[in-house]
């Protein structure tokens, strides 16, 4: 048979190369790269064949196979002891290899990985650190043999490797997160800047929207007023005066309301929004006669012919804003104005319909197409080209939504317009909210009120007056901090905007001087400061002007009896 150490005829086509072992791998991770040699000797050869063998190409070990497959492995100090024995030459010289060759080797096949062939090489007991690991292809065929200490180098070597890498990808991946940083600073400055300029312009117009408003409230004020002004002898029917001024006074009430409410657009009912019940079809009334002007008198003067009527039934107290429900109907009658081009009727109707009260603003005139009913609601859309601003429409779905109910539009191109809204009924059975405020009882207040416009002093010294109270009217903080020293106070009023020393200042020199005596800040950035969520220290109360004689008085009783029952418990 003869001795096959290097690649034999029959191993030639199985022979391990760089480009054959690899199937383009990296090199490194392949450890068939490693294989300390391809020698092998058949099975059948003799002892003798494969001794001089590995001593003349210089090998210690050589794999042992049976055709292709490897079995062994001979290890040449082992045959070499065997053969120089005493009888060893003449008893074993002519034996086959297979029978004193080691045991069957570990024997892992071109897919296993380093670690596995690692693993199982390791885990043999009994055996050759250094030679005991052979190579076969996947159908066993042998390919070569690989020492355990060349795969313990290149497992580190992977090792290193995957370290190293790790590193580099975490590298990278600072330096990713740094741009994404970056990007994300950047990102976040373009957006407040798109956003500053959105609402730059949404303010432009808004503006439009506000002046329209503030236009359709205060026309009643002017009209009525100028009429008393210059019609004297209408005084004299006291029914008619007092309905003048009621009107006045709910127009002036919705006016002071207009700015607060732009904010308010698609805001979230809070839980201590105080909503009381109404009497919705008296709300219709009232608004009905407060936009007379415009439906009647304007219309009339433009050529139109438009009346408005209400059709309601009875129907139980609703829950709500009488400021904004009333604001809501306005917007309604005027779109519904808008629509009629020369004559026409406008019906406010009301009714229940399943635990809901119905309110419906319907009109004959000129309708909507489809894609007008579709974008009706959304903020600034408008069909009326410069006369409108936009805003009705999507602030009345912002009260509805707001006052927990829902608000839909029925229309056709020539079929008019009615736009139906729902409102829950109030819950608790309560008296609905007369237009006109009663004025409650309560104990005579000592009142230091300062404030630097001579108009806005006299007014608020003229309303605590009117319900029994003592007050005392200072123009500057400082005059208020000298009468403040002199006497006793229930409550001090002061504005926040004034020269040499502002209200929260006068306010936190008043708790140095008196801690438990209550301050309002009466402002004109009250809102602001509500929807901000501010109140300077030693504020027990902010109201925004223009104030309304109840709130103010009712504030100024709660306060001043809130210090007298803390006072008394203890």
């Amino acid at each position: 048979m003869g001795v096959h150490l290097g690649e034999t005829d029959a191993m030639a086509p199985h022979s391990v190369t760089s480009e054959a072992c690899c199937h383009e791998q990296d090199p490194l991770f392949d450890w068939r790269t490693l294989v300390d040699h391809r020698e092998a000797v058949d099975a059948r050869q003799t002892m003798e064949d494969v001794y001089q063998g590995l001593r003349k190409h210089d090998r210690e070990y050589v794999a042992v196979l049976d055709g292709r497959k490897p079995v062994g492995i001979c290890a040449r100090g082992h045959v070499g002891f065997l053969m120089g024995s005493r009888y060893g030459f003449a008893v074993y010289s002519r034996e086959p290899i297979r029978r004193h060759m080691l045991e069957t080797p570990v024997v892992f096949d071109v897919d296993t990985p380093v670690e596995e062939a690692l693993r199982r090489s390791l885990g043999r007991e009994g055996h050759s650190f250094y030679h005991d690991a052979v190579l076969a292809d996947t159908n066993g065929d042998y390919l070569g043999m690989i020492s355990v200490r060349n795969l313990v180098q290149l497992q580190s070597r992977i090792l290193l490797q995957q370290t190293e890498q790790t590193t580099r990808q975490q590298a990278a991946l600072r330096q990713n997160h740094l741009q994404l940083q970056e990007a994300l600073r950047e990102l976040e400055k373009n957006h407040e800047e798109s956003v500053r300029h959105e609402r730059l312009r949404a303010l432009g117009q808004m503006a439009s929207g506000i002046a329209h408003d503030f236009n359709n409230t205060l026309t009643p004020i002017l009209g009525y007023a100028e009429l008393l002004l210059t019609r004297p002898d209408l005084m004299d029917n006291r029914e008619k005066t007092l309905h003048y001024l009621r009107v006045i006074l709910s127009a002036a009430e919705d006016a002071a309301k207009v700015v607060a409410q732009l904010r308010d657009f698609y805001r979230a009912r809070e839980k201590d929004e105080r909503f009381a019940p109404l009497d919705l079809n008296a709300l219709i009334e009232q608004t009905i006669r407060l936009t007379q002007p415009r439906w009647k008198d304007q219309s009339q003067a433009r050529g139109a012919t438009i009346e408005v009527l209400a059709r309601t039934q009875d129907l139980p107290p609703v829950l709500g804003l009488d400021s904004e429900l009333r604001q809501l109907l306005t917007n309604l009658i005027f779109n519904a104005v808008d629509a009629i081009p020369r004559q026409g009727t406008i019906q406010v109707r009301t009714r229940a319909e399943n635990g809901m009260a119905v309110l419906e603003v319907a009109d004959d005139g000129v309708g909507m197409t489809d894609d007008t009913r579709r974008h009706c609601f959304e903020p600034f859309f408008t069909t009326k080209g410069d006369r409108g601003s936009g805003l009705g429409l999507s602030r009345a779905f912002g009260t509805v939504n707001r006052h927990g109910g829902s608000i839909g539009i029925v229309s056709a191109p020539g079929q008019g317009t009615t736009v139906i809204v729902k409102l829950p009924f109030a819950l608790e059975e309560a008296k609905p909210t007369p237009c006109l405020h009663e004025m409650p009882s309560g104990r005579c207040l000592r009142v230091l009120a300062v404030d630097d416009a001579p108009d806005v002093l006299t007014l608020v010294a003229d309303y605590l007056t009117s319900r029994g109270h003592v007050v005392d009217a200072v123009a500057t903080p400082r005059e208020a901090l000298s009468r403040f020293r002199a006497h006793d106070y229930d409550v001090v009023v002061t504005d926040r905007s004034m020269p040499e020393m502002n209200g929260d200042q006068l306010a936190s020199a008043i708790k140095l001087l008196r801690p438990e005596t209550p301050v309002i800040l009466l402002t004109g950035f009250g809102d602001f400061m509500s929807s901000a969520g501010e109140r300077p220290p030693g504020i027990d109360a902010i109201l925004s002007k223009p104030i309304g004689l109840r709130e103010l008085a009712d504030t100024a009783q709660r306060l001043a009896s809130e210090v007298v029952e803390a006072s008394e418990r203890v």
